[in-house]
This record gives structure tokens, C-alpha cells and sequence, in this order.
């Protein structure tokens, strides 16, 4: 009973996509995030890394680490 108690206030920790999922009524705000993307990709990543990453590079790299990847998500793919 107590764990039901709790789950009517937290809904977001319970649902498939949380509240803002993607068939809701929010714009498409990816397009704003892409020069954050630029940032990353050619100045942080590069520097890192010390050469231009590829996309597929960069996907691996956005993984978390227990996957494999540096935990640096792409800011379009989060909106």
C-alpha cells in the first residue's frame, strides 16, 4: 500500500517516456540543440580524442559507459 501511495505522485518514474513523451503536443525543439551538437562533436570530442569523429563514432561514444561509450549524449536526441 505505501508503494502505491507513492506512485500517484511520481508518475513521470512510472510511465514508458516519462511526461514529455513524444507524441505529445510539444514542438520539435532538436533543431535548436544542433549548434550545442557542433560544439561537442568538432571542439570537445576532437580535443578529447585528438582527430574528427565519425557519426558512428560518435554514437558510441554517446553511450553510457557501463556500454561501452563516454556518456557524452547528443543534445538533439534528448529533446
Amino acid at each position: 500500500m505505501i508503494l502505491k501511495q507513492h506512485t500517484q505522485y511520481s508518475p513521470k518514474d512510472y510511465a514508458p517516456d516519462g511526461p514529455f513523451a513524444k507524441n505529445s503536443s510539444l514542438p520539435d525543439m532538436s533543431e535548436l540543440f544542433q549548434p550545442q551538437e557542433n560544439i561537442i562533436r568538432d571542439q570537445l570530442i576532437s580535443a578529447l580524442i585528438g582527430q574528427e569523429v565519425s557519426d558512428a563514432e560518435r554514437q558510441i561514444l554517446a553511450l553510457p559507459l557501463r556500454h561501452g561509450g563516454l556518456g557524452l549524449t547528443n543534445p538533439r536526441r534528448n529533446c
